[in-house]
């Protein structure tokens, strides 16, 4: 055999070993974004399970009077008193307060001295979190579609077809 041919046989040698280097990462990572989407899916059933288990409770506790009444709840934010009408759990409405007097407390021991700035402070950063973290799971449901789609395609290039089951 030739020294050219032995050399052309030693670089598709190596090219063969990095193509399946390759392809042996690439199916790790598939495995793993996988095994990811598995979690994610599992916790997407657990949220929906508490989902439906907030529903339901919200249903047995409203059973007692008509669905168009929301029941009247008082809620003390910054010393005022606000009378609501909500189908919400009061303890939760009550527990949203709570939260949004911490987060003025907190802009008033940083400076703002005006109750209603720092009110209006604090719900543009609530609000503004809310958005972020809704662009964040928007943005990490696209990444891993299109790098879940990538990786198939990779392998449907490189990896030939399984054998058909009959």
């Amino acid at each position: 055999m030739s020294d050219s041919i032995a050399d052309r046989l030693t670089q598709l040698e190596d090219a063969v070993r990095r193509a399946a280097d390759a392809v042996a990462r690439l199916r790790e990572d598939n495995e793993r974004l996988r095994r990811d989407n598995r979690r994610l899916e599992d916790e997407r059933k657990q949220v929906l399970v508490q989902i439906d288990a907030v529903l339901r409770d919200i249903a047995s506790s409203t059973s007692g009077r008509i669905m168009s009444e929301p029941a009247r709840v008082e809620l003390t934010l910054l010393g005022q008193t606000l009378t609501l009408r909500s189908e919400a759990d009061p303890a939760y409405l009550r527990s949203l307060a709570a939260f949004v007097e911490k987060r003025v407390a907190a802009l008033q021991r940083g400076g703002v001295r005006d109750p209603m700035k720092a009110l209006i402070l604090a719900a543009l950063e609530i609000a503004d979190e809310l958005h972020r973290a809704r662009e964040d799971k928007t943005r990490d449901a696209g990444e891993v579609e299109a790098r879940l789609g990538a990786l198939v395609e990779l392998l449907d290039r490189v990896a030939p077809d399984p054998p058909r089951r009959t």
